[in-house]
């Protein structure tokens, strides 16, 4: 059975819906170490340029960067599995990422903290198959960029 555009709306929409639970959570996700500025991780630093930006309290902005993150890393590895196997491939390994987020964001009290660079990581593995596939120029560079964006993010 082939998925027609409506089903495909549909799960998509509800994926978007479902990424947003951090928002739901604001107490848990507070960065406790913002104390130490020279150390913070990726998220933190952003959710705190954006907060500055907006002009917005830390406690609104900083659960609204990672349900952003945490929707780009469920596309994204719709994207892997679509390019790896087939959609039914790609449904699936989005559904897992998301689940397993919520999970991790759930147990983990840092796990949130690098989540932007598994964002990234998805992404350079996707450039890789593509890259595989294709052979194009522009799946080598998108490769290099994402490696270089996680090893400068390691390197901080």
């Amino acid at each position: 059975m082939r998925h027609t555009r409506i089903q495909a709306i549909i799960f998509f929409g509800i994926l978007a819906l479902i990424s947003f639970f951090p928002l739901f959570m604001q107490n848990q996700f507070l960065p406790t170490q913002l104390a130490n500025l020279t150390r913070l991780s990726p998220v933190e630093t952003l959710a705190l340029y954006l907060a500055q930006q907006l002009q917005q309290p830390l406690t609104i902005v900083y659960p609204a960067v990672l349900s952003v993150i945490t929707l780009l890393i469920t596309l994204t590895a719709y994207d892997l599995g679509a390019e790896w196997r087939s959609e039914k491939v790609g449904y699936s390994l989005s559904i897992a990422s998301l689940l397993g987020l919520m999970g991790l964001y759930w147990l983990l009290d840092t796990a949130y903290h690098w989540s932007i660079i598994g964002l990234f990581a998805l992404a350079c593995v996707t450039y890789l198959i593509r890259l595989w596939r294709h052979q194009k120029t522009l799946d080598f560079f998108g490769m290099l960029i994402t490696l270089l964006i996680i090893t400068l993010t390691l390197l901080q």
